[in-house]
């Protein structure tokens, strides 16, 4: 009798231990937005699909920088929106999972012109999390994340913005520049600038494309001083020329900087 005791003890205590080590069932949660790119000048608002358990109420939140999406001070109308708590111009709703799981949501046609506001391109990042009531008055509902969602701000996915396909398609020429640009290769990151600019005048695009020929003259009157000083052919009053004008171009690089 006493080593029955003993042995229903001893499985109770393990069961217990058990189910403290074993982690926790995480509610899963997808959320995909039906595009990744939008224009504004065509498109209408995301509308975005999420799978979840049945029955869960389910929030999804949308910034235009990842650290807002944690950073609740900084949060206003026209970088963050909430889809349960809404913002001070529309109010949120309740977005419930269905008896497969599965729910739509179109983010509100007010709350995406705040977030675009009047810019050319925008990036927009996104989560979703559940909130599964408590059954206790004095506790707050508790909040969980989703296998698929993002607990951490960091990795937040994101959707492009374009003002229209031909401000999409510049700025593909200006990642290229950019890119030429850092690997010192100005003359190829010149024409990407310019195809930037052909694609969608934007003023910023003729900075830089003008910045690479400023960089390229300094690297040919740098070889120009180089060669002054090898070669007979170059004055020491032409040389010292050179050489003010070098500066004087740096000078000016430093000053514009790059957009």
């Amino acid at each position: 009798m006493k080593r029955n005791c003993f042995m229903v003890g001893f499985f109770i205590i393990f069961l217990l231990f058990l189910h403290r080590t074993l982690p926790s069932q995480e509610t899963s949660v997808s959320i995909t937005p039906d595009k990744s790119i939008y224009y504004l000048d065509s498109d209408d608002s995301p509308e975005f699909s999420i799978g979840a358990d049945p029955g869960v109420v389910i929030v999804i939140e949308v910034a235009t920088e990842k650290k807002i999406l944690i950073d609740q001070e900084s949060q206003k109308d026209e970088n963050f929106y909430s889809s349960y708590y809404g913002n001070n111009a529309i109010g949120g709703e309740e977005v419930k999972a269905d008896d497969k799981g599965e729910a739509t949501y179109y983010l509100p046609q007010e709350a995406w012109e705040a977030l675009t506001g009047k810019k050319d391109y925008v990036t927009l990042y996104y989560r979703a999390y559940v909130i599964v009531p408590s059954d206790d008055e004095d506790i707050e509902d508790e909040i969980k994340w989703g296998t698929l969602s993002v607990k951490n701000w960091e990795d937040a996915p994101s959707i492009s913005v374009f003002k229209s396909q031909e401000v999409a398609k510049a700025y593909e020429h200006l990642k290229k520049a950019q890119k030429m640009y850092l690997e010192e290769n100005y003359e190829d990151a010149a024409k990407e600038f310019k195809a930037a600019y052909d694609s969608y005048n934007h003023p910023d695009f003729i900075y830089n494309y003008a910045a690479c020929y400023l960089k390229i003259a300094i690297r040919y009157f740098d070889f120009y001083v180089d060669l002054g000083h090898i070669d007979d052919r170059v004055s020491a009053k032409e040389l010292e020329e050179a050489k003010k004008l070098v500066d004087m171009l740096r000078k000016a690089m430093t000053s514009a900087g790059r957009k």
